[in-house]
Order: C-alpha cells, then sequence, then structure tokens
C-alpha cells in the first residue's frame, strides 16, 4: 500500500462511509456505526457508549470554578445525554479543540469545538468524505473552480492572511461546517445550534465566567500529559491567559519571540514582577525551505507567510507533549469589528475582508444573516457572532490546521457556554476599545492592578480605526492588495 507523507496526516482524521484500505495503512482505524474513522497516532481518540454512543476526536476539557473532566470522563459525561438538546449542551461545556460523533434516534452527527478550530470540511460527491484537510477531504489534489482560482492568484491571497472568506473551500465540492453547526451523516443535512439550549451562566459576572472556565482549563492539560506553553505578549489575550495559569506558574513554560520591542519588554517586566521564568526564542525572518516544503505537503494551496517562521523553532525544540496555548477567541469578546450590529450590512462585510463587492460572497452573508433573526443576543451582538463564525471558523481554522505540522495548541476561550454568556450578558461598551473592561476587570482581580502596559507602542484610537468595518471596508477599496 501507498504511504501518505507525514506532512498530509499529521493530527488529521477521515471519516468515511466506505472502507479505505490505503487510509488503513497510513492511520488508525475505527469504525462507528457504518461509518469508518481513519485519525492520526498523534490525535487523540476518545469513546463511550452509555445512553448514546460518542467519538471524541481532540483534546477537551470540561472545566468548573474547582475541578474539571478531562478527555474519557468527558466523552462519558457526553454520553449520558438524553436528548438531541441535552447532547448539545453538554457538548456547550467543552474547552478544546477537537471533533465529536454522536448517534441518536438512528442518525449520526459530527459537530466540533467551539470556534470550529478542528476543521470539518464535508465532501458528498460519491458518498460522504469528510476530513480536517481539504486533501484528504477530497482524496488528492484538485482543480480549482471559479471564483476561487482567480482570487488565489492574487497578493490578496496572502497580504490578508486568509482564503476566501466562504465555507464553500476553493472547489465545489469541499464544504466547511461553520462553528455553531451540527451536521447529519445519516441525512446530509446541517442544523445551527440553538443558543436557547445552552448554559450561559446568567447570574455571573465576567470575573466569574472567566473564573469558571480559564484556571482550571490550564490545571487540566498540566495534570495529563501535556507541557503547557503560554505566550506572554503586551496584549490583552495574552495577559488574560497569564492570569488565569499564575496559580500554576510552576507546571507552565512561558515564552516569547523577540520580534517586538515592546512586547519583549512587557514580557520581562510581568516575569520579574511575578517571579516566573520566562523562555525569550528567536525566531528567523522568514520560513526555512523545509517548513514551506512541509506546508505545501499539507495543503492543495499553501499560504506562504513570514509568520510562519516561528514554526521552524517549534520543528527544532519541539516535542509532541507539547500544547501551546493561545487567545482565539479574545477578538470575539472585544468587539472586533467596532460598529453597533444595527450598521451590519453583507457589502460593509464583504469590502472588509479584503475581497471586493463579490456577488457569491455577499449572497452567502445575507443568507446567514438572515439565519439568524431568531436567535439569542444576536440583536446586540450580530457583527461579533459573524466575526466568531466566519473569521474563525475560516481563518483562525486554518491558522491552526497549519501549526499541525509542528504543534498541538488550543485556546481556553474556545468554550461555546462561555462566549455565549459574555455576548448575552456583558454590554458592549464593557467589552470594546479603548478600555476592554471585560478583561482587565479579570486580570486586576487575579493580579492586582499594575502599571505594567497594554500595546504600549500602538495607539488604540489608530488600532481601532483599523479594525473598524468602516474603515476597513474604505481602506480596502482604495489598498486592495495590502494588509491592513
Amino acid at each position: 500500500m501507498e504511504r501518505l507523507n507525514p506532512d498530509l496526516i499529521r493530527r488529521q482524521y477521515v471519516i468515511s462511509n466506505k472502507i479505505e484500505k490505503h487510509l488503513e495503512t497510513n492511520l488508525e482505524y475505527l469504525e462507528f456505526n457504518a461509518y469508518h474513522i481513519y485519525r492520526d497516532s498523534y490525535l487523540a481518540l476518545y469513546t463511550a457508549n452509555k445512553k448514546i454512543d460518542v467519538v471524541i476526536l481532540g483534546t477537551v476539557i470540561i472545566p468548573s470554578s474547582n475541578n474539571y473532566l478531562y478527555g474519557d470522563s468527558v466523552a462519558d459525561f457526553i454520553s449520558e445525554a438524553i436528548s438531541y438538546q441535552d447532547v448539545i449542551a453538554r457538548i456547550s461545556r467543552i474547552t478544546g479543540r477537537f471533533v465529536c460523533l454522536f448517534m441518536l434516534n438512528k442518525s449520526v452527527y459530527i459537530c466540533n469545538d467551539a470556534m470550529g478550530s478542528k476543521r470539518i470540511i464535508i465532501n458528498q460527491t460519491d458518498g460522504i468524505r469528510i476530513s480536517s484537510s481539504e486533501k484528504l477531504a477530497y482524496g488528492g489534489d484538485f482543480e480549482l473552480s471559479s471564483p476561487f482560482s482567480e482570487l488565489t492568484d492574487t497578493t490578496r491571497y496572502n497580504a490578508i492572511e486568509q482564503y476566501y472568506p466562504s465555507k464553500a473551500l476553493y472547489n465545489k465540492s469541499l464544504t466547511l461546517l461553520l462553528p455553531n453547526h451540527v451536521y447529519n451523516l445519516t441525512e446530509g443535512t446541517e442544523k445551527r445550534i440553538d443558543y436557547n439550549d445552552i448554559e450561559t451562566y446568567d447570574d455571573l459576572s465576567s470575573v466569574d465566567i472567566f473564573e469558571s472556565h480559564l484556571p482550571m482549563t490550564i490545571k487540566a492539560l498540566s495534570e495529563n500529559g501535556h507541557n503547557v506553553l503560554v505566550p506572554l505578549t503586551a496584549g490583552y489575550d495574552s495577559r488574560l491567559l497569564f492570569s488565569a495559569s499564575l496559580a500554576y506558574k510552576e507546571k507552565v513554560k512561558y515564552y516569547i519571540f523577540d520580534c517586538d520591542e515592546v512586547d519583549t519588554t512587557v514580557a520581562k517586566q510581568l516575569a520579574e514582577n511575578f517571579d516566573i521564568k520566562l523562555h525569550i526564542y528567536s525566531a528567523k525572518s522568514k520560513p526555512s525551505k523545509e517548513i514551506m516544503q512541509m506546508l505545501k505537503n499539507q495543503h492543495p494551496f499553501p499560504r506562504l507567510l513570514d509568520k510562519h517562521a516561528f514554526l521552524d523553532y517549534e520543528l527544532a525544540h519541539g516535542n509532541e507533549q507539547d500544547i501551546y496555548i493561545n487567545g482565539l477567541g479574545g477578538e470575539i469578546i472585544r468587539d472586533f469589528y467596532g460598529a453597533p450590529p444595527k450598521f451590519f450590512q453583507a457589502e460593509l462585510i464583504a469590502l472588509s475582508s479584503g475581497y471586493g463587492l463579490d456577488k457569491g460572497l455577499i449572497a452567502e452573508i445575507k443568507t446567514w444573516i438572515k439565519a439568524q433573526n431568531n436567535l439569542t443576543c444576536n440583536n446586540k451582538c450580530l457583527l461579533d457572532f459573524f466575526y466568531w463564525e466566519y473569521k474563525m471558523g475560516l481563518w483562525s481554522s486554518r491558522c491552526a490546521f497549519e501549526n499541525d505540522l509542528v504543534h498541538d495548541e488550543i485556546s481556553p476561550l474556545n468554550n461555546r457556554s462561555l462566549l455565549i454568556a459574555i455576548l448575552k450578558n456583558i454590554p458592549r461598551k464593557q467589552r470594546t476599545a479603548p478600555s476592554y473592561q471585560v478583561f482587565t476587570d479579570y486580570i486586576d482581580f487575579k493580579l492586582g492592578k499594575t502599571d505594567i502596559p497594554y500595546n504600549a507602542n500602538k495607539k488604540p484610537a489608530i488600532e481601532q480605526l483599523k479594525r473598524n468595518i468602516y474603515t476597513r471596508s474604505l481602506y480596502f477599496l482604495l489598498k486592495p492588495n495590502k494588509k491592513i
């Protein structure tokens, strides 16, 4: 049997309704209710069959204020569900990066983590084939369909660091399941998650919400065979994670790449003030030929970015027990687009994404908006939900997929119950610039008030203009192939 390139399969999976012998040679195998699951050995597997059958692929934790469930215990907890709504409510409590399959009432369903960081790419051209990899979902390389062929030929493809912001991926055969959706494999249909089915901690403050989720996530990882690496920078997301991890600092490795003088200075201040050991790493200005080739092996149309140089260091010095903590999801909370949702227009979203007034994209965004009408809390945070489902589901998940080449990673904020609770209960003015009070309240609660600055090299007003949906749209109209 042909051996697949290890860069193609590292931390990936394939789910098929057919037996695929060539995958058995390269990947571990499990049968699940007439479906065949193939996975790389570096991707964790947990199963349970109490009230319902459950398979989980990836890293999973259910944190609380003073305890946690991890791995097999999480699968057992999901398997105790007694209805579809109960399954979704239980899955929504998971922090991690994962794909979950479950069988209920003779149907098999699949969904993933809150931000979709473990991708679900669906190919229904000949039966069904699902993977986190375009190549594996398609069954090899493929030709681009229009308009994708034109878009990937432009400098915009790399300059914006994201591909076409549509759940149709490059080729009409492939579709990405957006975050907050569940796919029914048996019927070939998808369904949006109803936020009314999710526990949202309505009686808790933002400090209580963060405290009931973040610290125990760090503890769970450190106590279950992982080397936990936490980045230390001048940013708000980084300070939030640092605050949550400090109680377990003896089990955490704090690090920074010395690419930004202000980030490094602030990281050193924090390390000194809170008595932690800081590891300062040097990265090349551009990725090596080895990393570039690995990216080409992994993806049919790879992004080749300068920031991939970080992967060189991790490839040379990391090990399979390492798990990198990131703050993805912070921008959902921090009002990325910087505008009230009543001004949300599909045309502005298309422009602010950098792809102009593309008719297909605008039509897709309008379909998405229509589907939001009956959902809780979207009346005040529609743009945040769009950022969550499209930006996280497409751009962020692509970053995590690329990083699979050298390490595993999760965000402690990647928890649906946490995100819904914040968006539903915390006023927008506490979440947005310039104060980001929702973060600083928790940081001050954990660290006390300090004079250590946040992002001291940046002007808050300028940064907010860069993010604002209106100024971003104008910028990309004037300079369509530039990065903002």
